[in-house]
């Protein structure tokens, strides 16, 4: 394994203050799972072929394979902050939808409630610039709706939406507002105190979104 950063160092060398790997290639079959989850600061994170979780820390280009025990392949959504410190994804709940916030510097993990009621798929996570905030989507299901929402990584603040269609991708600000983009085409902006607001559309009337604020 190599993972060249922008200096065409490899894993054998050390970048202070940490770097981005120019090429990314898949792990090794034999790279044996971490229970130790006090990695580091990441640069990369990404799904390898076997769908397991990989990071590449930031200071050495060293690649890891997470033993997050939760973690099954049908957890897709997963997501690293931008400041490389936290790994955001969807944790299995027998009540309600969680997901699980990771600190890499610390192997401590926190657990935020984003639904008390509903068991919901995560199909996508993002975060805002600071690395505060996480963007969330959701399908529909069944008879579950789809939506999107907001949360603090800290969970002291929330806001969610019922959508009429589903989304595909969400873009979250560092105030907490969202965009969410939609699979048919269309944008709308999803402020965390307020009503949605269409940014651009194919077609799409206001009034097919109905809001569902929550604070904690």
């Amino acid at each position: 394994w190599q993972a060249p950063d922008r200096e065409a160092r490899t894993a054998a060398g050390q970048v202070p203050g940490g770097a981005i790997p120019r090429v990314i290639t898949d792990v090794p079959a034999g790279l044996e799972p971490t229970s130790d989850l006090a990695v580091g600061r990441a640069s990369v994170a990404f799904l390898d072929a076997e769908q397991d979780p990989i990071v590449v820390t930031a200071v050495d280009g060293v690649a890891h394979r997470l033993d997050l025990g939760e973690w099954g392949p049908d957890r897709a959504a997963y997501a690293l902050s931008p400041d490389g410190s936290r790994l955001a994804y969807q944790q299995p709940s027998d009540a309600g939808t969680r997901l699980t916030v990771l600190d890499l510097r610390t192997g401590r993990a926190e657990a935020l409630l984003l639904d008390p009621e509903h068991q919901v798929q995560v199909d996508y996570l993002s975060w805002s610039p600071g690395s505060d905030w996480l963007g969330w989507v959701s399908p529909a299901t069944g008879a579950t709706r789809a939506s999107a929402g907001t949360i603090r990584a800290d969970g002291a603040e929330a806001g969610r939406f019922v959508l009429k269609r589903n989304a595909s991708s969400v873009a979250v600000s560092d105030g907490g507002d969202s965009v969410v983009g939609h699979v048919n085409g269309g944008l709308t902006l999803l402020p965390l105190h307020g009503s949605p607001q269409r940014l651009w559309t194919d077609g799409l009337r206001s009034e097919e979104h109905t809001s569902e604020l929550q604070s904690h």
